[in-house]
């Protein structure tokens, strides 16, 4: 290192950790007397110099988007801090700069200690597997995801329920009308093993949702399964499947979610199964997975989209955005798999609409589809913000204006749709919807802040990390008309071990981020951007789906961090953490790419 390269290597550094000392103490909120801060310093004094050596462009470059974008998280899922000082956009200003310097010289130098990672196995490892060998390494990974899962099933015993899920089962069982709230072929999957169950136990409705729930409990291992038998035809090294295996196994959340009932748990497996078939499609353009199941793959991938269609209503409209992609990866390769995103959209609109049209299902209601403009509107209310005559007219006719202040959650739109439904007229809104969208985009340009402030608040739970809300659960929803009983079948002394270890865990150091949906996508952008560094263009596809799932989240959300909604990335994580070190030649990668 030249002396001039020298200098400006310590003068930079020395900079950088001073003012991103500054933005860790202003963001953690530390004392002015900490003598920790002087810890920090030097640790980053210390970081600054070794992420200064790196020259290569794309790694920079990724690691700063990706920095300014988590420093951007960061001042705006904790607006709190310093609040309540002076000079309080300046110390905003310097708690940004910090943390995106911060984290774009720590992903820098990941990204560079990265880049030559890989995690396959060498030649004389790998042995090509007969059709038999796969059954063998597929069993092998099944039977401990399902036994795991059987005591799951024992301890939630017949499983678990909310009222949105007693709500599908009387839709289920003909109690009540189908309604649009729940995707229709959930509810008649649903209730073909819940009337089977009643009709096999003798009208237990216990055993009936056991039944069910049994089901479900399969079909998310054998999905499991799979992806970790395609790890494995993939050449990854056993050590990193067995630790792929023990994630599904040791993490509670998969355990407990296969025997909840929740469209989203079959939607995450839906999901799960889209992200392997693609990958495993992406491999054999490329020739480097052995074997002869294209077909199945490509099946697969058809079934897993339509699945996932259907599981959650309109997530079909992201494949439309998929098609171009499709078409750059797949090519003349494979002409079926990148014609999958206009061909699966197409027939689950015919089937959401016309043919389900037929069921007599009910559909929600505006409010409902309109939650998040309500909840913008509601902050300005909130805020004490002035309404003109007019304005103030118009909304009476949807909500007791008066009654808005003291019902807004930031966090949560049930109580404004509450509202809305007790003492407005819907019909009066459908019938003015185009007054009533440039009432939102009028309040919208008069109060900006007060909209970024209500989108904050009701999506920051999946963008920043340091956000607590429930996301497991373990009781039967009582209800008047169910018979439904939380009737567990383990010994009392396992049952005491699950309740003290297991739903205590996000409590602990280092176990509340493996909860944290923030976190989480926050790692799903760095594994990306890994990804864009190391040339694995084909791969990035893999990603998009589950990147689109979380934006439509942040959407049309109704709760600020509601992790059922997005446990397909948690599902689809241990994949999508393999994809960036599962070549052997990452040169070999771009030309194939």
């Amino acid at each position: 290192m030249t002396k001039i390269r020298f200098v400006k290597a310590n003068t930079f550094s020395a900079l950088a950790a001073i003012l991103s000392s500054c933005a860790f103490w202003a963001q953690l909120g530390l004392s002015s007397r900490e003598p920790l801060i002087l810890f920090v310093f030097a640790a980053m004094l210390f970081l600054y110099r070794e992420s200064f050596n790196c020259d290569q462009k794309c790694i920079l470059i990724a690691a700063y988007i990706c920095g300014v974008l988590f420093a951007l998280f960061s001042v705006l899922g904790n607006l709190e801090a310093l609040s309540d000082r002076r000079a309080h956009n300046l110390w905003t200003l310097i708690r940004f700069s910090g943390l995106a310097l911060l984290y774009s010289n720590i992903l820098t130098v990941i990204f560079s200690k990265l880049k030559d990672v890989q995690l396959t196995m060498d030649k004389n490892e790998y042995r090509n597997m007969s059709a038999r060998g796969r059954i063998q390494v597929f069993f092998l990974c099944w039977v401990p995801i399902f036994l795991c899962f059987g005591i799951w099933w024992l301890y939630e015993y017949p499983g678990n329920t909310s009222p949105d899920s007693n709500h599908q089962i009387m839709q289920a069982m003909g109690l009540i009308p189908l309604s649009s709230n729940h995707p229709a072929v959930s509810t008649l999957m649903l209730g073909f093993f819940f009337n089977l169950g009643m009709k096999l136990f003798s009208g237990d409705q216990n055993a009936a949702l056991a039944l069910y729930t049994a089901f479900q409990m399969l079909f998310m291992s054998v999905v499991f399964a799979y992806l970790l038998e395609t790890l494995y035809e993939a050449r990854i090294k056993k050590w990193v499947i067995i630790c792929v295996l023990f994630v599904y196994i040791i993490y509670p959340h998969h355990g407990s979610y296969s025997v909840t009932v929740w469209k989203d748990v079959m939607f995450a497996g839906w999901g799960t199964a889209l992200c392997v078939s693609l990958w495993r499609l992406i491999l054999r353009c490329r020739n480097e997975m052995p074997g002869s199941s294209k077909n199945f793959d490509l099946a697969l991938l058809y079934i897993s989209a339509m699945g996932a269609s259907l599981y959650r209503n309109k997530i079909y409209y992201a494949f439309f955005l998929l098609l171009p992609l499709f078409y750059m990866v797949f090519r003349k390769k494979n002409v079926a798999a990148w014609l999958m995103p206009l061909i699966v959209p197409i027939i689950a609109i015919i089937i959401n609409g016309p043919i389900f049209a037929s069921f007599d299902i009910s559909h929600n209601d505006f409010i409902e589809s309109h939650s998040l403009p309500a909840q913008h509107i509601a902050r300005v209310i909130k805020d004490g913000h002035s309404l003109t005559a007019k304005q103030y007219e118009l909304l009476s006719k949807a909500v007791d204006v008066e009654a808005v202040a003291d019902t807004y959650n930031a966090n949560i739109s049930d109580p404004i749709k509450a509202l809305v439904r007790s003492t407005g007229d819907q019909e009066y809104l459908v019938t003015h919807k185009g007054e009533y969208t440039r009432l939102w985009l009028e309040l919208g340009m008069q109060y900006p802040g007060a909209y970024l402030r209500a989108q904050i608040d009701q999506t920051k739970g999946y963008w920043y990390p340091d956000v607590n809300y429930w996301s497991m659960s373990n009781y039967c929803e009582e209800s008047d008309v169910l018979e439904l009983v939380k009737d567990r079948r383990l010994p009392q002394w396992w049952i005491n071990i699950f309740d003290n270890v297991y739903f205590y865990l996000p409590s602990l150091p280092f176990g509340g981020i493996a909860y944290s949906i923030g976190t989480a996508v926050w790692l799903l952008i760095a594994l990306f951007a890994l990804c864009v560094v190391k040339g694995m263009k084909s791969e990035l596809l893999i990603y998009i789906p589950v990147l689109t799932i979380v934006l439509t989240v942040c959407i049309v959300t109704p709760v600020h961090a509601e992790y059922r909604y997005v446990y397909s990335l948690f599902t689809t994580l241990p994949l999508l953490g393999i994809l960036p070190f599962s070549h052997v030649n990452c040169n070999k990668a771009k030309e194939s790419a």
